[in-house]
């Protein structure tokens, strides 16, 4: 199997992120529910099926936002009128309006998390204005509109940073995937040639240990014999190989593969 055909974590990601915007909806129908909030019932069910339908569509949209980054000003408009047509600062929909930027995040990194808080800070500006809110009337509300700008902007750095962090995960676990695919492929033409060179099993036991890395101590723990004779059966093995160093046996292998074929 190919190193590469595994599940990316940015399948796992975009799931998230994706169940976030759900997730959002579920408070706002358990507030309306209880009794503690009101909210217009048919824009509730209209961002509840844009969102699912982005929910069962999200391998195309993913690789539609990829492609065309600007696709991410529709999601923005939604998040826009639904804060919009639902009190302005004081909307329900004031953590959905997150899942844009969320998205954009992880898609684009710090530009995409600078650019689309940028659009918020100023759509959530005109939509508290637009709800006849003004300056003194959020004040004395105590609410803070550059509290709620610098929100936007503080999540996005967060989530760009993490996504960062995750790519170079991905990253370096594919290399991991690619070496031990490829140690696997030198083990695989490497025993037959060890066995005509007289090794033991033993001998080609701890070998193989040896190329995967292990270091004596932890070659002696997994077989349950002492540091000496690993390096008892290291040194057999590298006199009847003619080698000095894992790398002398890996590239004796691959000279051997390239004699093969």
């Amino acid at each position: 199997m190919s190193p590469l055909s595994r599940t990316s974590p940015e399948q796992a990601i975009t799931l998230f992120l994706l169940w976030f915007r759900l997730l959002t909806l579920i408070h706002i129908a358990i507030l309306i529910l209880i009794g503690a909030k009101t909210t217009p019932i048919l824009p509730f069910a209209l961002a509840v099926i844009y969102n699912v339908s982005i929910l069962i569509f999200k391998s195309s949209i993913m690789r539609g936002l990829r492609a065309y980054p600007s696709l991410l000003l529709i999601d923005m408009l939604v998040s826009f009128i639904l804060v919009l047509g639902s009190g302005g600062f004081k909307s329900l929909y004031y953590l959905h309006s997150f899942s844009p930027l969320i998205l954009g995040a992880f898609l684009f990194s710090y530009t995409g998390a600078f650019s689309i808080a940028g659009i918020q800070s100023v759509l959530f500006v005109i939509a508290i204005y637009a709800n006849g809110y003004r300056l003194p009337d959020i004040v004395n509300a105590g609410e803070h509109i550059l509290t709620y700008s610098l929100f936007f902007f503080l999540a996005g750095i967060a989530i760009a940073y993490l996504a960062e962090l995750l790519n170079e995960l991905d990253s370096a676990e594919r290399r991991r995937a690619i070496i031990d695919f490829e140690l696997e492929e030198v083990k695989r033409c490497l025993e037959p040639h060890l066995k005509a060179n007289k090794l033991s099993e033993r001998e080609i036991q701890v070998l193989i240990l040896s190329l995967e890395g292990r270091t004596v101590e932890q070659t002696a723990q997994e077989l349950g014999i002492s540091k000496n004779t690993v390096k008892t059966y290291l040194s057999r093995a590298h006199r009847k190989l003619n080698t000095s160093s894992r790398e002398e046996v890996v590239s004796q292998a691959t000279r051997l593969e390239g004699g093969l074929e």
